[in-house]
């Protein structure tokens, strides 16, 4: 992943996280959520946790407890959906195995 300085472009690439792997695993599929956090072991996660404190104030994601994850609210999920964000693979926090 590259190495992000603000808060503005983290709250990007979060969303942008969340809408590749909410179309990968459920696309079309609004009742479902992919959920996500970045570790506290994770190189970005200072400027992550800040950036996705501003994103809840904003009503675009949510933290889900049973969990203890984030996913898009329906209004981040509409968001996502009309601006067609796109991830680019150097952006990526999820990896998968």
């Amino acid at each position: 992943m590259r190495k992000i300085k603000d808060v503005c472009s983290m709250k990007e690439v979060i969303l942008q996280n969340f809408w590749h792997y909410q179309e990968k695993y459920h696309k079309g599929n609004k009742a479902k959520r992919w959920t996500f956090i970045c570790e506290a072991d994770h190189p970005a996660f200072p400027i992550y946790a800040q950036g996705i404190v501003l994103l809840q104030q904003e009503g675009l994601v949510a933290f889900v407890g049973e969990n203890k994850m984030f996913c898009l609210t329906d209004k981040g999920y509409d968001f996502c959906e009309f601006n067609k964000l796109s991830l680019s693979p150097e952006d990526r926090f999820y990896e998968e195995y």
